[in-house]
Parts: C-alpha cells; sequence; structure tokens
C-alpha cells in the first residue's frame, strides 16, 4: 500500500468523477480507486472512458463507466442512478469542463453558452442530485460543495 493509500482508505464508498476520461479526471479516478472506492467515471468520450476503466480494474480497482454529457439536464439522473445501483454516491468530483480561446472579434456566443451548460449549470445540477441524494440516504448529507474554478456551494 503507498503512502497515499494507507492514510486514505475508502472501502465500501463510491466516487462519482466527471471528466474521468483523461487529465486530472484520471488521475482522480485512479487515486479513489487505489484508497478502495468504486468509482462511477463520468465523460462523454466512451472509448477513453473504457480504458481509463479497464486500466483501474488492472490495477486491482473497481470502477464502472458512465458515458453523459453533465450539459446535459437529464444526465445527472442517469449518474446518480447508476450510482445508486452501487449503493449511492459518498463522493463526487465536479471535474468535467470545457475551454476554450477566441479573440474578441471571432468569439461565438453559442460556444460560450456551452463552456456555461457544462461548467456551471452542469456542476450545479449534478451537486445538487448527488446531494439531495446522500441527504436521502441519511450519509451526513452535504455540508459544502466546493467546485474546481472556486465557487461553492452551500447545500445545507
Amino acid at each position: 500500500m503507498n503512502d497515499v493509500t494507507g492514510r486514505f482508505l475508502l472501502r465500501d464508498k463510491v466516487a462519482v468523477v466527471t471528466g474521468s476520461s483523461g487529465g486530472l479526471g484520471e488521475g482522480f479516478a485512479a487515486a479513489l480507486a487505489a484508497a478502495g472506492a468504486h468509482t462511477v467515471l463520468v465523460a462523454r468520450r466512451e472509448r477513453e472512458l473504457r480504458q481509463v476503466r479497464d486500466l483501474i480494474a488492472a490495477a486491482g480497482g473497481l470502477a464502472t463507466a458512465v458515458t453523459a454529457d453533465i450539459s446535459d439536464p437529464a444526465a445527472a439522473g442517469r449518474i446518480i442512478d447508476a450510482a445508486g445501483a452501487l449503493g449511492g454516491a459518498d463522493i463526487l468530483v465536479n471535474n468535467a469542463g470545457l475551454n476554450y480561446t477566441a479573440p474578441a472579434k471571432d468569439d461565438d456566443p453559442a460556444r460560450f453558452m456551452s463552456v456555461v451548460e457544462t461548467n456551471l449549470l452542469g456542476a450545479y445540477q449534478l451537486s445538487t442530485a448527488c446531494c439531495r441524494s446522500m441527504i436521502a440516504r441519511q450519509t451526513g448529507g452535504c455540508g459544502r460543495a466546493y467546485r474546481c474554478a472556486g465557487s461553492a456551494l452551500s447545500m445545507s
């Protein structure tokens, strides 16, 4: 057992990680699985998502892949249902996000709205659905859910 997992055991916990088909999300999911959590991997890219699931399984971890776009309002329910089939989400890492750069003269408002729908609305919808699920299961509820961008939602 490495240094991190020796102090951070998550056996019998379910961790939902969005944007887990690569980058930081893949790293978060792998670390949570190494600590014993059953990870629910969520991303739009199905092939890459399955590869991450297979890598986690090869390392002895547990992972379930859910192909979803969190900007879709129906996605939060499907993700929480997948976590519920495993006992319910205990941890949510809202990592999915879009980013782009464009000169102001060439910027497209529709492109910007896709960023808002994913990074803000999608994260909000999944956070609230997850917290409601935790509260309903009486797992302590959600005190605060933090987003990497620095905003915080008080769910208590």
